[in-house]
């Protein structure tokens, strides 16, 4: 069986909402909310996200 991989490159603003039970909270313009388990370490520390 063959299995295709697509990987889509999307770019949207947010704002930090905060952290909570081990997710990163973002809401979107359009109000959507994103949450992240991970995260890379240069962004916690470049923008004091915890």
């Amino acid at each position: 069986m063959v299995y295709y991989r697509a990987e889509q490159l999307m770019e949207s603003v947010g704002v930090y909402s905060g952290y909570k039970d081990g997710y990163y909270t973002f809401i979107l313009e359009d109000n959507e909310v994103v949450d992240f388990e991970e995260i890379n370490k240069m962004l916690l520390v470049k923008y004091d996200l915890k």
